[in-house]
């Protein structure tokens, strides 16, 4: 089945659905690689409105699913709790019937926190160790020092392009 969006609204019309096999460009002069950002450039536009399109649509499906489960909850609601006053009324701890059961069940002790500080003054609390590893780079660069039980990983350089669009305001991407 054909996606209505993908077919109102295509930005992808100008890439081809085959796999493409990517061969070496070669760049002759400053002119050509301008031309090459200028290519970066729309592609990222066209992944910004890809992005925007699909943004506003989850933001609308979202809307609309919890707009529909809140009625059919309200509604589904309604009708257990008539049951449950039926079963109260009838003293029925349980029922079982063709379409399903119904009963009342005893719920454990729940713990309310009233007031934090107290408890935790009494001994009620936990302790979580996780290990600081701000503190460990700040060490091995104050002293050189690796410690025991880690390693310190230097990243690869990543490679940048800024289209001019991105100067202006426009945050899509940096890689």
């Amino acid at each position: 089945m054909e996606n209505q969006l993908q077919v109102f609204n295509d930005p992808l019309s100008s890439i081809p659905e085959e796999p493409v096999v990517f061969e070496h460009i070669e760049i002759d002069s400053s002119f050509q690689a301008d031309l090459i950002l200028i290519q970066i450039d729309e592609f990222q536009e066209q992944i910004s409105e890809i992005i925007d399109l699909y943004e506003k649509e989850a933001a609308y499906l979202k809307e609309w699913t919890e707009e529909r489960v809140k009625k059919l909850t309200q509604h589904m609601d309604f009708y257990k709790h008539n049951l449950e006053i039926w079963m109260l009324q009838k003293e029925k701890r349980s029922i079982s019937l063709p379409h399903g059961k119904a009963y009342f069940r005893k719920q454990p002790f729940k713990v309310e926190i009233i007031n934090e500080d107290k408890l935790i003054d009494n001994g009620f609390k936990r302790i979580i160790a996780s290990v600081d590893k701000k503190k460990l780079l700040e060490h091995f660069k104050s002293s050189g020092e690796i410690v025991d039980g880690c390693d310190i990983v230097k990243p690869d350089e990543k490679f940048y392009v800024k289209t001019n669009s991105q100067y202006k305001g426009n945050s899509n991407g940096s890689h």
